[in-house]
């Protein structure tokens, strides 16, 4: 099964995120969005675990659950991967929270290493909105982009209080997420 460590994220959160669609959305560019009830902040993608591999996973996700302490973090930015020339990925980001996210992030990965696909990419918070699947007046995204940016209002401050290991079931209408486990930030680890 596809598996991927994250974050899950407040309705709130989530609505807010949602309404960059609207902003961004150009005529003639093709742009998978993500649908609201997918919004989350990944962690890690591990891939295709056994069942096996996922009990390992689940086990390093409590340690490092236990470990931190919940945080808060809000949705300050909004960019594009692999930068706004090409934007290939739209993406909301986090500034306020990121010192204590990223030192969750890192932790982790660290802890699942070995443990499915690793990632060669350093951990950058944030939250996918949407996947540009044409190249096609990227001009116009661009600029959409930078006004976006400029009127942007950040999220509420969101408390961050578990971690997820969730399975990834991919179909013709897009991916389906199941929670196959769930640890609450600093609680003790069984």
């Amino acid at each position: 099964m596809r598996v991927f460590a994250a974050i899950p994220l407040d309705s709130a959160t989530v609505q807010r995120l949602g309404k960059l669609k609207a902003q961004l959305d150009v005529p003639g560019i093709d742009i998978a969005w993500v649908k609201p009830e997918n919004i989350h902040l990944t962690l890690v993608f591990l891939g295709d675990l056994t069942d096996a591999d996922c009990k390992q996973a689940g086990q390093a996700l409590a340690s490092v659950a236990a470990a931190h302490q919940p945080f808060s973090v809000q949705f300050d930015c909004i960019g594009a991967f692999p930068g706004e020339r090409f934007p290939r990925i739209i993406w909301a980001g986090i500034r306020t929270g990121a010192e204590q996210m990223i030192a969750l992030g890192e932790g982790v990965r660290a802890a699942l290493a070995g443990v499915g696909e690793e990632e060669d990419r350093a951990f950058m918070p944030h939250a996918t909105i949407g996947r540009v699947r044409s190249t096609q007046k990227t001009g116009e995204l661009r600029e959409k982009l930078v006004q976006a940016q400029a009127g942007w209002e950040a999220t509420p401050l969101e408390k961050i209080t578990s971690v997820r290991l969730y399975e990834s079931h991919l179909g013709r209408l897009g991916p389906t997420y199941r929670v196959a486990g769930g640890w609450l930030l600093g609680a003790p680890s069984k």
